[in-house]
């Protein structure tokens, strides 16, 4: 049980670490993206309004943000002799797929001479609407997921306890491989809910380790009625 217990804290502290790191660098990226699609607005208007490209490019390296910083970046080097599309794909190899799309539609019009303005309104209507939906199904499974996730914490300890007990066996380190097969479970739930493979693996040692910090806690409430 002591080693049981060690187990667990050291991989509750590790993995949520992890997973924290992780939910800071999509929430990284996600802000990204929203500053992505308000430039995208504001280079469309700024160039219907006669501007060319570059003072558009300008205008939004002016503000701050993420986005601002990476413009800023590319201007360095179109100035330094880059194409302006030439330096979207250096600085954009490993941002998102919104500033794919962008330096894909900058491409486009740059070997066609389609308006730029009018394909950066369709973009960044499109994508606008895809994060919106994508929020609010994110927001509408958060919390039944978090409540099912609460009760599991303290239910399935519970319950392992009480079937180790009935059956005589004893908890110990192997009890670990069962709550991570139930974690692993959990892990599949959240992917299917919110499409992360990255997130929804980091949640596997996470959900384990917290479910043997709750079953070291449980264990002993239980030692005078089952067998441990």
């Amino acid at each position: 049980m002591i080693l049981l217990s060690m187990i667990s804290l050291i991989g509750f502290v590790i993995s949520l670490l992890l997973y924290t790191i992780y939910l800071y660098v999509q929430s990284r990226k996600n802000n990204f993206e929203k500053e992505l699609i308000e430039a995208m607005r504001i280079i469309s208007e700024t160039m219907k309004n006669g501007a060319g490209l570059e003072t558009a490019v300008t205008k939004i390296s002016q503000q701050p943000g993420q986005v601002s910083s990476m413009f800023k970046l590319i201007l360095i080097d179109v100035n330094n002799g880059l194409s302006f599309v030439d330096a979207l794909h250096k600085r954009g190899k490993h941002s998102s797929r919104i500033f794919t799309y962008f330096g894909n539609v900058m491409k486009l019009g740059a070997e066609t001479g389609e308006d730029i303005s009018s394909m950066l309104d369709a973009l960044s209507e499109k994508v606008w609407s895809i994060k919106h939906l994508e929020e609010e199904i994110r927001t509408k499974t958060t919390v039944p997921l978090l409540m099912l996730q609460f009760i599991a914490i303290f239910l399935i300890p519970v319950l392992f306890v009480y079937a180790s007990g009935a059956i005589g066996y004893s908890v110990d380190v192997a009890s670990y491989a069962f709550l991570s097969y139930i974690a692993f479970i959990f892990s599949i739930i959240d992917f299917i809910i919110f499409k992360d493979g990255m997130k929804a693996l980091l949640s596997i040692p996470l959900f384990a380790s917290i479910f043997g910090i709750g079953l070291t806690l449980i264990a002993p409430l239980f030692e005078n009625f089952f067998r441990l």
